[in-house]
């Protein structure tokens, strides 16, 4: 079949850049199938060494969007990234680029301490299916960067061997786009809850209160609720012994936070409920902070959702859920100064909340 007279000869220069531009660069996620690159007769290994080599348009293409690529030989444990992309890397993240020669996931361990857990899990976990997520780095001046980013295995990648093992990297700056919409959602989930306690967070006063209370409140509520739908309960002493420890906080909040945790166990459980269904609930202390945990021997949340479990109506099981309970129990948390986290590397879901033993007011009205 003849050409149109106005298309190139397959394999033209600016198809090639135009492919890594719009396969690369603009989405790694969704990029064409191996099948269709040859469609356009472009041979892996040039499509493989316009990713990776030092071409001065690619770079600038990329350097314009924020963005950088390299890919890590899984089986050597190495880094591949041309010396531009190595500029690229410090102009994105924010980080020296040596912090990919240092482990394979290397610029990880720059990552928010909120996020680093979540990304070493994902990765550790390995790359069966294309990946994306966001995370914060602390770049080089101190400051949060937020990153978009996408992890592809050779598998699904036409720009590798069918013998390669090797995961694609694209990584790309969104500081500006995610931080407003961390700040609205944040602002969202604290309407919500001043809505809920009929006030606004900032006339709600910290009291003293015991730890103990804490017990024998979840004691009171959430164990018969449990134990009558035959699952297993694990749980601290009601009436521990030794000194209590003093609080300063509010305990309406704090039972927010428990309340969130344990609707999320219960919701897992009537999914899965397994022949030994377990909730478990942990309260333990150093001298800042009171940690309380509660567990389920449910799945798991799926590591591709584990970067949403916070976000504003976000759940998996939307027909049952509102998905406000995490988004207003970490409100809850970080008015007292203190966090709310999923434990990403426990076999089952793992939610642990911290709250200071004296109340950071200076933290909450930063």
């Amino acid at each position: 079949m003849d050409q149109p007279a106005n298309r190139r000869p397959p394999g033209h220069k600016q198809d090639l850049l135009n492919l890594a531009d719009g396969a690369l660069a603009r989405d790694l996620y969704a990029r064409p199938s191996r099948d269709e690159v040859l469609h356009h007769n472009v041979p892996v290994r040039i499509a493989k060494k316009l990713a990776l080599d030092n071409d001065s348009q690619i770079a600038v293409g990329l350097g314009a969007l924020g963005a950088v690529i390299w890919r890590l030989d899984v089986r050597a444990g190495r880094v591949e990234i041309s010396d531009s992309g190595r500029q690229l890397f410090t102009q994105t993240l924010g980080l020296d680029s040596t912090c990919l020669d240092e482990s394979r996931y290397g610029f990880a361990t720059h990552a928010h301490p909120d996020d680093r857990d979540r990304i070493l899990a994902l990765l550790a976990n390995g790359i069966e299916r294309p990946v994306r997520t966001h995370f914060r780095v602390i770049d080089n001046d101190g400051e949060i960067r937020w990153i978009h980013l996408k992890v592809v295995h050779s598998s699904q990648s036409p720009f590798s061997d069918s013998n390669d093992d090797s995961l694609w990297f694209f990584a790309e700056n969104q500081t500006s786009e995610r931080a407003e919409e961390e700040r609205q959602k944040r602002l969202l989930a604290d309407r919500i809850l001043a809505t809920l306690l009929g006030s606004s967070l900032e006339s709600v006063e910290p009291t003293h209160f015991e730890s103990r209370s804490l017990i024998e409140s979840v004691g009171g509520k959430w164990q018969p609720l449990i134990e009558a739908k035959h699952i297993r309960w694990i749980g601290p002493d009601a009436a521990p012994t030794g000194r209590p420890s003093q609080i300063m906080g509010s305990e309406l909040l704090i039972q927010i936070i428990l309340d969130a945790m344990f609707e999320n166990a219960l919701d897992a459980l009537t999914t899965n409920p397994g022949l030994h269904a377990w909730v478990r609930f942990e309260l333990f202390e150093d001298d800042e902070s009171l940690f309380l945990a509660v567990s389920d021997s449910g799945p798991g949340v799926p590591l591709i959702h584990r970067g949403s479990v916070f976000d504003p109506f976000f759940s998996t099981h939307p027909e049952r859920s509102s998905g406000l309970g995490l988004t207003l129990a970490r409100s809850a948390a970080e008015w007292h100064g203190g966090t709310l986290r999923l434990d990403h590397f426990s076999k089952n879901t793992r939610f642990i909340a911290q709250i200071p033993k004296r109340f950071r007011a200076a933290i909450k009205n930063s």
